[in-house]
């Protein structure tokens, strides 16, 4: 008779000894974390890890005892005859956790007892196991208790596949939807894509896949108990009694969600683990979801604290989705599921250690009350949107449509989160369209300054148009598309604050964490044209030191650093972006005092510098200055046209023998001084750093790499 305990989230032990029961274990008894049960069947441990989609650890009791001292363990660790679990020459690894006890700490019990198997193999066979963390023969987990010890080995397989918040396996997901489902329906509806492990939950049940098809590596591969052609049987059963391929006209998953990066990541999760056939993939919101079916179930995954997505799968189910049954699951901290159509049928809640999981279910009849409305959204501090009242024109909803289908495909091959959707393609749409994708997929909207014989009229109607246009295409609720007034600016009136919300969002760059603010600034913090000049900087900066000028939110200077600079010099006359530059370090983990950040006039700092001979140590410079500045804090008035020479020979002075300056600005009509600039070597690589995004507008940036001759 062997002994077992199938570990599961707290909240969900009745469900996993239910289905244990349907598996064919005799007597499961649950009990805190888990289900106990005993038998003597040879295979009952193989269909547990090949069908139980509840359990989280598959646990074969090795032995239990009393120690008190660590001599105490040692010896009855050695009870065990180690021998009829591993063999001489494998390997084990051995996870310890105590509670309440004086055996000292988890590492030094688990080295004890470590010391108790290899002796007693060397005294028997003069030969000894070895340790391995990863994939060994033989996982042993030593749990003790006060007194008691229980020695146990782990028979689990691990998932072929990562979530972001760990293995999909881990239980808690699949314990929330069969707690509420009598049975698993033919469709599936899912809002969101964040928790890609409920995707993937859906997609197993809808193929009918033994979730043990889906691992590998199982812990009693090396488990001298293990009978391969045993395994292999079942498995090969399970096989022949999954699905056969799906239907490709209907799918039994819809997954609606505008986020391309977590869309992308949920593809890839579901390829990996071979369901992605079983899901229908829709890169749009909760406001396009339709129901594929007269019936079926709803699933709102919400992201953490989106209000906005929430109320737009409420208006869609109110709307559509009569006769379906809603799934709502939420965690710790996120917001929970309003009352859909009056009380929850079923609450289910599960946790693990301080992460819980609620999970409720609710039948959207015609019998029911309705729904209740949605509070108003919170609104960006740049502007206030309405509900939209002007119709957009067709041309531009065709435009925006057109640009969008083919950036995304874009950005998505080019790992790209950031980029320019619309830059007054039609002249009298004059604005601009950036999308951010981060926490949600945000949208910006820069109004250029509209001509003066324009009736305000008529710029504020087609200025709504763009907004309109925007919602409707990339189906993104009032909250996250962002209106600011982009005009020519003069003086400190480029840096003016629009609000103080203080509301930062994190996206990507290269791989780099980014800060970016939609509200609270005319600019967001990342200049989007500049990325192929960031990725540039970063290739050339190795083993240099480099200074950044004119260093706005050191994005330059992130990427330089990240590259592989010994040091990085920052220079910027306001402290609140220096501020913000030290964040996008400290995001990345890439901070020191090798990095210096200077708050102070650039055009008096570089004469300054220039003056000193010694200053010549840097092997990079980047240069980006603002077409035109005044402020009271600066001592001269930046021209960019006029005062171009000057800026590019004091920071030549800087550079190292065979270092660069990269200098850029942002001037549509600038004309590099060549006559002036005769004596260095300079390279116009403006078409070359213009990113696909911007290839419309051509003139965005100027950009030179100059050497000494």
């Amino acid at each position: 008779m062997s002994e077992y305990f199938a570990t599961c989230p707290r909240g969900a032990e009745q469900l996993l000894a239910a289905e244990l029961a349907r598996l064919g274990v005799d007597d499961p008894q649950p009990t805190r974390g888990g289900v106990a049960f005993s038998s003597t069947a040879a295979d009952v441990a193989y269909r547990v890890c090949l069908y139980s989609a509840l359990h989280q650890r598959l646990l074969l009791i090795l032995g239990r005892f009393q120690a008190r001292t660590p001599d105490e363990l040692y010896a009855g660790v050695q009870q065990v005859d180690w021998s009829e679990h591993l063999a001489v020459d494998g390997t084990l690894r051995i996870d310890a956790k105590l509670r309440d006890t004086e055996l000292g700490k988890p590492h030094f019990a688990a080295l004890r007892a470590k010391d108790a198997i290899v002796d007693q193999f060397r005294a028997r066979f003069d030969q000894r196991p070895s340790i391995r963390m990863r994939s060994p023969d033989l996982r042993i987990d030593l749990f003790v208790h006060r007194q008691s010890v229980q020695l146990a080995t782990d028979l689990t397989g691990v998932w072929k596949a990562e979530t972001p918040s760990g293995a999909v396996g881990d239980g808690i997901d699949a314990a929330l939807v069969l707690g509420v489902l009598k049975q698993w329906p033919a469709d599936v509806v899912i809002a969101g894509a964040a928790h890609v492990d409920v995707i993937a939950q859906a997609a197993m049940r809808a193929s009918a896949a033994a979730p043990g098809l889906l691992k590998h590596d199982f812990g009693f591969a090396g488990w001298l108990g293990h009978v391969p052609a045993r395994w292999q049987r079942l498995c090969d059963e399970a096989r022949q009694a999954q699905h056969a391929a799906p239907d490709e006209q209907h799918p039994r998953i819809h997954v609606y969600e505008p986020d391309l990066k977590r869309l992308g990541r949920a593809r890839r999760h579901a390829k990996a683990l071979g369901l992605e056939a079983w899901v229908q993939w829709h890169d749009q919101g909760a406001w396009k979801m339709k129901p594929p079916a007269a019936s079926g179930v709803l699933l709102v995954c919400p992201s953490r604290d989106d209000s906005a997505q929430q109320a737009a799968v409420e208006h869609a189910a109110r709307s559509r989705f009569e006769g379906w049954q809603v799934v709502h699951r939420s965690e710790s901290g996120e917001t929970q599921g309003r009352a859909w159509r009056g009380k929850a049928q079923q609450v289910l809640k599960v946790s693990r250690g301080k992460r819980y999981m609620q999970v409720q279910l609710f039948d959207l009849s015609t019998h029911t009350r309705p729904l209740a409305a949605s509070p108003a959204p919170r609104q960006p501090v740049a502007e206030t949107l309405a509900e939209p009242t002007v119709e957009p024109a067709p041309d531009l909803i065709n435009r925006l449509g057109k640009n969008h289908k083919h950036l995304r495909r874009w950005a998505l091959r080019e790992g790209v989160d950031c980029y320019r959707l619309y830059d007054a393609d039609l002249p009298e749409y004059a604005a601009a369209v950036d999308l951010y994708h981060g926490d949600a997929l945000w949208a910006v909207i820069q109004e250029y300054a509209a001509p003066a014989k324009l009736p305000d009229a008529v710029a504020a109607e087609r200025l709504q148009q763009v907004v309109d246009g925007v919602r409707r295409v990339l189906d993104l609720p009032p909250q996250r598309v962002v209106v600011k007034t982009r005009q020519r600016q003069r003086g400190q009136a480029q840096y003016e604050k629009l609000g103080r919300d203080g509301d930062f969002h994190v996206v990507q760059e290269g791989g780099l964490k980014l800060l970016v603010n939609f509200t609270d600034y005319l600019d967001t913090g990342l200049f989007l044209d500049h990325r192929s000049v960031r990725a540039e900087l970063g290739r050339q900066a190795p083993d240099r030191h480099v200074l950044n000028l004119f260093a706005y939110t050191g994005v330059a200077t992130l990427h330089m650093v990240a590259g592989g600079a010994k040091s990085s010099t920052t220079v910027d006359m306001s402290r609140t972006y220096l501020s913000w530059a030290k964040r996008n370090l400290l995001l990345n983990g890439l901070h020191g005092n090798q990095h210096q950040f200077v708050q102070a006039d650039c055009l008096h700092w570089l004469a300054e510098q220039a003056k000193d001979p010694a200053s010549k140590r840097y092997g990079l410079i980047f240069m980006d200055p603002p077409t035109f500045s005044r402020s009271k804090r600066m001592q001269d008035t930046l021209d960019i046209q006029r005062d171009h020479v000057s800026l590019i020979r004091q920071a030549v002075t800087l550079l190292r023998p065979g270092g660069e300056l990269f200098f850029s600005n942002n001037f549509r009509r600038f004309k590099l001084d060549e006559a002036a600039l005769s004596d260095l070597v300079i390279r116009d690589i403006t078409a070359a750093t213009l990113p696909e995004d911007f290839k419309r507008r051509p003139r965005i940036h100027y950009c030179y790499r100059i050497q000494r001759a």
